[in-house]
């Protein structure tokens, strides 16, 4: 057997072990606080750590190697190629670099951190067997491959869960349980690198060979693992400390900026402040207020320092303030809020709420602060609004309207008076509930009631009205008129239902007896109808009596008449003068029936023919009216200057006119007689009057001389038929007037009549 074939084995020192595995978990602690502080700064302090950092954490990792492999005791000596060696430190310095590169992102894909395990993993592999070709001793290295691969296994698997936890624990800003358990990740992650160095130390084996080595350097391999422990642990430890140093710098450098910005914000709040802020000492003198006093009580600042803040209290408030003075100075610390009035400069009053917390103690502020709010167009608001609620409530109490109030889940939120008295129900008996709770709805108008409200509810309908029954608290049945209209929020949603309501019982019972009524009124509308087509029958049947009984009559009456005058001529010789007059008396009987006869034939004819209306002027009308009766020359007809003009049927008013002035001059007891007509307006109406100065009426026949052939003188004295006034006064009275008489005997008449305008 050779010396070859004789495989050698090493031991290894276990004191230097475990200061290995020590170092590469302080070195871990190291890497995780340097994930902290390349997330926290930027700039240059962020350059400076992505420099510094890997070379203090690859150098940290490269001495746990370094001093697990002079852990490794061989029964040969063993020196190191000191290039190689730092070869080795320069790979751990670039695997740490890229570590840190990779933790520092904002965001770390599985893809990246995938990537970086490897590469992470393959340089620590690299470092260690990098390391392992500086050895110089007389054997040669003999690997075992399964557990070469193994060990770059472990080194990428100890580099995936130190990138990631060290990107979970890139904050260092957590408590202390947090640091916890950074420490025991350190320990994990340094364990598994020391892990992946002893799997490669056990890899690896040596054959001894009988030709020598030369070494450019012979090391102790205690004094020298010592050594480079220590140098590390104090590398390691002068990073955390900078690490720590300068994240209280940045702590402190980000306090100061916050101060300053809060101290800023704050100085621009008070300068611009819409309230007052004061500052008072014990006895209320004023140690500082703020530039707002002026635009909200118009006085300067300055002006007020030194001065009492009582003297800006309105003085009927004054006793209240110095009470909160009092109550200020025994609770110190705490808010106390009241509201009182200020005086401002143009000596008005406005009301402040005032709130005073005492700062005596506090040696930043030394007084008690005071911070003023105008409040009086607030109070005005809610005094208007107080003002308007109540007439509000006034109304909805007093209206004749019930008023309901619905939430939208439709529950009563209102019930007022009304309602109590339509319903019978009290609102302590309804508020809070829906209407199904209590025998309210009429069962066969629910359908009715749900539509109408689903189309409050959708928005379909803001407002909408309804006809439906109901019942009282009594069980009656009562018809109501639903207005309800529906109040949304912003968005659109339904907040409540206000519904008037007016009970239409009475008006529905009024509106059946209406209809009814109608019935009855159609049936005797056709019966009148009926009547009306049988009198239009009977009235052309009369007028053609009439018509024909005047013919038929007044022919044979002129025959008498002409008969009598031809006696009268052919005998007149031997006539004598009393035969004379009673021929000429037969002949006035002729004349007075034939005008009897057409009296009656006018009268008859009176309001059953209407004539065209025309624009009439009254004064030319009795112009006219005058000429045709042809009054004597020594008789007078004054007309009034006022007659007035208007549209109405000319003939009838014409014949009132003739009728009523020939009566006052046929029976006048003169020939030099007056005859006065006149005018007033009343209302609607035009009232005429003609009046005469003739012997006059007594008043105990004012209402015969209206009757038809009615007299007052003896025919054969006057000529008269007895129909004239009968037929003024149906003339008179078929177009809506009035006809009366006014006189007494020996004093003349009036007779007055009204006319429609």
């Amino acid at each position: 057997m050779t010396d070859a074939a004789i495989a050698i084995t090493g031991t290894h020192d276990l004191r230097l072990v475990v200061l290995s595995i020590a170092i590469a978990t302080i070195a871990s602690y190291t890497a995780l606080t340097l994930a902290g502080r390349l997330t926290e700064d930027s700039g240059r302090v962020r350059t400076a750590w992505l420099i510094g950092g890997p070379i203090a954490m690859g150098i940290g990792i490269w001495s746990m190697h370094f001093i697990g492999m002079l852990s490794y005791n061989l029964p040969l000596p063993v020196n190191y190629d000191v290039p190689i060696v730092l070869a080795s430190m320069g790979v751990a310095i670039i695997a740490s670099a890229i570590a840190l590169f990779l933790v520092s992102r904002q965001y770390l894909s599985r893809l990246q951190l995938l990537t970086g395990s490897v590469f992470m993993g393959l340089g620590i592999a690299a470092m260690h067997y990098t390391g392992m070709a500086a050895m110089r001793l007389e054997a040669t290295p003999v690997y075992n491959l399964k557990l070469v691969a193994l060990s770059i296994v472990v080194a990428i698997g100890a580099s995936l869960t130190a990138l990631w936890i060290a990107f979970q624990f890139r904050s260092n800003t957590t408590p202390t349980s947090s640091s916890l358990r950074k420490l025991g990740s350190a320990v994990g992650i340094g364990t598994a690198i020391a892990g992946m160095h002893y799997t490669a130390m056990a890899a690896v084996s040596f054959a001894p060979h009988s030709q020598g080595v030369t070494s450019s350097q012979t090391l102790d391999n205690s004094l020298l693992a010592v050594a480079i422990g220590i140098a590390s642990l104090m590398l390691l430890t002068l990073t955390v400390l900078a690490s720590v140093v300068s994240q209280r710098l940045a702590t402190e450098t980000t306090k100061a900026e916050a101060l300053q910005m809060s101290e800023a914000r704050f100085r621009s709040l008070v300068q611009n402040a819409s309230d007052v802020i004061q500052v008072v000492a014990a006895d209320g003198t004023i140690s500082y207020i703020s530039p707002s006093v002026k635009p909200i009580l118009g006085y300067a600042p300055e002006d007020w320092l030194g001065k009492k803040a009582f003297d800006l209290v309105d003085l009927n408030d004054l006793s209240h303030v110095k009470h909160l003075l009092e109550q200020a100075l025994c609770h110190p610390a705490s808010n106390i809020t009241s509201e009182f009035r200020l005086r401002h400069a143009d000596g008005a009053t406005r009301i402040f709420e005032a709130i005073a917390n005492n700062l005596l103690t506090d040696p930043n502020v030394a007084g008690i602060v005071t911070t003023y709010r105008d409040i009086t167009t607030r109070k005005q608001t809610q005094s208007a609004l107080k003002e308007a609620l109540q007439r509000l409530t006034f109304h909805v109490e007093n209206s004749p309207l019930a008023v309901i109030e619905w939430e939208c889940d439709f529950r009563v939120a209102r019930w007022s008076r009304e309602a109590e008295t339509i319903f019978g129900w009290q609102a302590e008996e309804v508020l809070g509930k829906n209407p199904q709770e209590w025998q309210f709805i009429y069962p066969e108008n629910l359908n009715v009631v749900n539509e109408v409200m689903a189309r409050l509810i959708d928005g379909k309908e803001q407002r909408n009205v309804s006809l439906n029954c109901n019942y009282t608290k009594n069980g009656a049945i009562i018809d109501c008129k639903w207005y309800n209209s529906a109040l949304l929020d912003e968005s659109g949603n339904l907040v409540s239902v206000l519904s008037l309501i007016l009970d239409v019982t009475e008006q529905k019972q009024a509106e059946a007896a209406l209809l009814a009524r109608a019935a009855d009124l159609a049936r005797l509308s056709s019966i009148l109808a009926q009547t009306n087509t049988a009198l239009q029958k009977r009235n052309q049947e009369l007028d053609q009596f009439a018509y024909v009984v005047s013919h038929d009559l007044k022919a044979p009456l002129r025959a008498i008449a002409n008969l009598s005058q031809w006696i009268e001529e052919d005998i007149g010789d031997i006539l004598t003068d009393d035969t004379r007059h009673q021929m000429n008396l037969l002949r006035g009987r002729v004349h007075r029936m034939e005008a009897l006869i057409n009296g009656l034939l006018q009268y008859s004819r009176v309001g059953r023919f209407e004539t065209a209306t025309a624009t009439i002027s009254v004064a030319t009308l009795l112009a006219e009216v005058i000429d045709s009766i042809a009054p004597p020359p020594t008789f007078t007809v004054e007309v009034a200057p006022n007659m007035p003009t208007f549209v109405t049927e000319r003939l009838p008013l014409e014949q009132v006119f003739t009728n009523l002035i020939s009566n006052a001059i046929k029976h006048h007891p003169k020939v030099d007689g007056k005859v006065q007509i006149s005018v007033t307006e009343q209302g609607a109406f035009y009232e005429f009057a003609v009046a005469d100065d003739g012997q006059g009426i007594d008043p105990q026949y004012h209402e015969k001389v209206f009757v038809i052939f009615q007299t007052l003188e003896a025919r054969d004295k006057v000529e008269n038929t007895g129909i004239g006034l009968a037929i003024v006064k149906k003339i008179v009275e078929s177009k809506g007037g009035t006809i009366r008489l006014e006189s007494q005997e020996g004093k003349g008449a009036t007779f007055y009549f009204t006319w429609p305008k």
